[in-house]
């Protein structure tokens, strides 16, 4: 009985991190061979939980400098430069991590023939209170084009990658490190893509 339903869970789980990373359009096959891949990061029209982007900042400035003064202009500049650079370097960090001597590394490279543009479309940042915690989660959509067309080559869904307590508990407990937990994930997540299909 034991046996049976470690076997119903494991399925369980397989069934989940399947479900969380699809390909919707076209085929990544053409990776194979390629050297270098130049990504994007698009962050136009993200919601964040039940809120677009611009709802959910002027929310967070508005709060932050009732607390205390000045500390949510800080936290929107921040918002906008420095976590965002953070959890590309997240990003790619890991899918790099993952798809390292199988395909394309990823990076910052204008001179490679395709373009990868991660599109958030939804993210819910968590939270970390004291010893109430709450990982955050984001989905992407990678869209692959050859440099300077337009036509999709393949795009994958990357549905709720989430990050994990480890991060929180013992890195850091500002947003953009909370946050850049999710992304690794979603990284993580289109490396394995693309090297499953390139190992076929």
């Amino acid at each position: 009985m034991r046996k049976k339903l470690l076997v119903a869970i494991c399925l369980c789980v397989s069934m989940s991190m399947v479900s969380a990373q699809k390909v919707t359009e076209g085929s990544l096959a053409f990776l194979k061979g390629v050297e270098e891949l130049h990504f994007n990061f698009d962050y136009k029209g993200m919601m964040i939980k039940k809120q677009t982007e611009q709802q959910y900042v002027a929310e967070q400035v508005r709060e932050k400098n009732k607390d205390k003064k000045g500390e949510g202009d800080e936290w929107k500049t921040a918002w906008e430069t420095s976590d965002r650079e953070y959890i590309q370097e997240v990003f790619l960090k890991d899918y790099n991590a993952e798809i390292a001597g199988i395909g394309p590394e990823g990076g910052d490279f204008p001179n490679a023939n395709y373009v990868a543009t991660v599109k958030t479309i939804w993210l819910d940042p968590g939270y970390m209170a004291g010893p109430v915690t709450k990982i955050s989660t984001v989905t992407v959509e990678v869209t692959i084009t050859k440099k300077g067309s337009s036509k999709v080559l393949a795009k994958v869904l990357i549905k709720k990658a989430k990050g994990n307590y480890y991060d929180m508990a013992n890195t850091y407990s500002t947003d953009a490190r909370r946050i850049g937990s999710s992304y690794g994930e979603a990284g993580e997540k289109i490396g394995k893509a693309i090297a499953k299909i390139i190992n076929k």
